[in-house]
């Protein structure tokens, strides 16, 4: 059975688990390798058997705790051709660091295959995951959006577990303390996904065969657990959708592991 969990999600740093009974993956580690182990330990998982990490992106709250990590755990990193040789040449990697591309064709690690998918944000090149387990279970992994187009849509409608961003409310934004160049940035088109953007989407997620939902990558001083779900809560009801029979919600937190989620 597929088992994921969120380690830590939000502006402060992210880190998911993805593997079956034995083996698995980590999505970023934007923390520190302490923290992580913690939250590893927390959810009853073996660090031994993480057998690679995927990065998304290079951006310090999804990279923060790789170098530690890969110093005490020899595992293969896999990220984008560019974010590849920004880790490589910047000194974040130990020497010894098995890197590899990830371009078009599926990667196959723990028992998984993984798909990658470009998501429009403001890095070196940004990306998402479809990871599809040995028991044909597909989960997808889609943050880091300032919009959410048709292509990524496309790509997990049939997932059977999605998470995807709900980084901000509009209004706590727009009249928050960030200077004006942030928000601007973060409203932008490479920027982040709003509570309101990630709602919209759910309902044909649901149409479409998901039946999980994690909502992940808040933002620390813009938005609130409880206001994300709400906003998602409202766009299920309006499209027809019981919680606890249609569909599961949950929000990742942003210090500590999520609900384990096995199916």
């Amino acid at each position: 059975m597929a088992r994921f969990v969120t380690l830590y999600s939000g502006s402060s740093g992210n880190s998911v688990y993805v593997g079956g009974r034995d083996e698995g993956i980590l999505v970023d580690i934007g923390v520190s390798c302490r923290k992580t182990m913690k939250a590893l330990d927390e959810s009853g998982i073996d660090v031994d058997s993480i057998k690679a990490i995927f990065i998304t992106h290079e951006h310090s709250d999804h990279i923060s705790g790789l170098q530690v990590f890969l110093s005490k755990h020899k595992v293969p990193v896999y990220a984008a051709p560019e974010v590849a040789n920004y880790l490589a040449d910047s000194g974040k990697l130990p020497a010894d660091t098995q890197l590899r591309c990830v371009e078009a064709s599926p990667v196959c690690v723990a028992g998984m295959m993984l798909e990658s998918f470009d998501t429009p944000h403001d890095s070196l090149h940004s990306i998402g995951f479809k990871v599809h387990t040995s028991d044909g279970r597909k989960i997808g992994i889609a943050t880091d959006l300032g919009h959410l187009p048709d292509r990524i849509m496309n790509i997990l409608y049939g997932c059977d577990l999605v998470m995807i961003e709900s980084n901000y409310d509009p209004e706590m934004l727009e009249y928050g303390p960030y200077p004006y160049v942030l928000k601007r940035r973060i409203f932008g088109r490479t920027g982040h996904l709003s509570n309101h953007e990630c709602a919209v989407a759910l309902p044909s997620l649901i149409a479409a065969g998901t039946t999980r939902l994690v909502l992940a990558h808040l933002s620390k001083e813009n938005n609130t657990p409880e206001v994300a779900r709400a906003a998602a809560y409202s766009s299920l009801c309006a499209g027809g959708f019981k919680e606890g029979s249609d569909y599961l919600l949950d929000v990742a937190p942003r210090f500590s592991a999520g609900n384990m989620m096995v199916f």
